[in-house]
């Protein structure tokens, strides 16, 4: 990712950034899911929510140092180790849901509020306040839905039968491929754009409706005729 920059600065394999986070989480946590007991993995996926936004207060600059430096996004990750580790115990689980069934609403509307708030006024890397707890918000808001979509599945609630829709289905399966190729395609296509109408409403209209097109479909073809054969 670092040497792909020299040559295609902030484009082409700039979206890896966040891949690498996951596989050295990978890397990390298995060794501590095979061997640990289930209260060491709960304090230690405690201990790393508590961790993160702590050294993101510290390391903080104005080019947001934090954002793609691994034990800085560790909290985002626990989330998804604590749920699991939740839902795998029968007692939890049930008290889990009971709560998200029951009280999920208020505290995903507060959460997701205060993030808009924070996300629109602060600009996310400008602000201190963001880079401290901005991330674990939406961290736990993501939780939030999880876990409600979990407890939910099989129903007929709004949210199970949007994400069991054909279009929600798709995006599901090309999802990988549509992000690692929907960066260089905006910023080229935008390229393009700038210099053939020049900056205004109409070239970003374009460059958004265009982006999403294309990388639509060849993720869609990507999927069809390299990932899917893959799978058989």
């Amino acid at each position: 990712m670092y040497g792909s920059r020299a040559i295609y600065p902030s484009t082409v394999f700039l979206v890896l950034w966040s891949l690498s986070v996951e596989e050295q989480f990978y890397l990390l946590w298995a060794p501590v899911v095979r061997w640990a007991s289930r209260r060491t993995l709960f304090l230690v996926t405690c201990g790393a929510l508590a961790f993160s936004p702590v050294l993101r207060y510290f390391i903080h600059d104005a080019v947001g140092t934090e954002y793609k430096f691994v034990p800085a996004r560790l909290d985002g990750l626990a989330c998804g180790a604590l749920l699991a580790l939740l839902i795998s115990h029968e007692g939890y689980r049930r008290k889990l849901y009971w709560v998200f069934h029951n009280v999920w609403l208020c505290p995903a509307i507060l959460i997701g509020s205060f993030v808009a708030v924070g996300w629109t006024k602060y600009r996310e890397f400008g602000s201190h306040w963001f880079s401290v707890i901005g991330y674990s918000l939406i961290s736990v808001a993501f939780l939030f839905l999880v876990a409600y979509s979990l407890e939910q599945t099989g129903t007929n609630s709004v949210l199970c039968r949007l994400l069991r829709s054909e279009p929600w289905q798709n995006i599901g399966k090309v999802s990988y491929v549509f992000y690692l190729i929907h960066l260089p395609i905006r910023a080229y296509l935008n390229s393009f754009l700038l210099l053939h109408l020049g900056k205004g409403y109409a070239q970003k209209t374009l460059t958004l409706a265009g982006s999403f097109g294309l990388t639509w479909v060849l993720a869609n073809l990507s999927w069809r005729y390299f990932e899917s054969p893959i799978l058989r």
